[in-house]
């Protein structure tokens, strides 16, 4: 087991997505990695990242200079997550969508039988009325 020095403690933040409860992390400087965050306040960013890239060239020349945003990685994320509710949203009114169609099926089904009883009660000479108004009364075929 490693024994580590404690620098400092930082206020609970969310580097994973956003969706996901903010745990206990630890960071710490491992020398093998290669990279580095840096926060920059500037209004010459361009000038500030050739400067940054000089400096890191100058260090570890073999080594290839890649940056991102951290606004753009969260940017990223939630366009994702909008994707995947779009995607829900779709699915969802598909599903209402079928629905609906199941439902109007069993109401044309249903209407349909009941205009081929009507029309039994019809022929063994029930009053149109009659035929109407009770529907739940089925005809006795023996």
């Amino acid at each position: 087991m490693t024994a580590f020095h404690i620098v400092g403690i930082v206020k609970d933040f969310n580097c994973n997505s956003l969706r996901e409860q903010v745990t206990i992390m630890v960071l710490y400087l491992n020398p093998d990695n290669g990279g580095m965050a840096v926060r920059i306040s500037s209004t010459d960013i361009t000038g500030l990242l050739n400067e940054i890239k000089t400096q890191c060239k100058s260090m570890a020349a073999s080594q290839p200079f890649n940056y991102s945003f951290l606004d753009e990685e969260f940017n990223k994320q939630c366009k994702e997550d909008q994707r995947r509710g779009e995607i829900f949203l779709l699915f969802s009114i598909l599903a209402i969508l079928i629905a609906c169609l199941g439902i109007f099926g069993l109401a044309a089904y249903s209407a349909q039988q009941r205009a081929k009883e009507i029309g039994i009660r019809k022929d063994l000479g029930a009053a149109i009325k009659a035929a109407i108004a009770n529907p739940v009364k089925r005809l006795k075929t023996e």
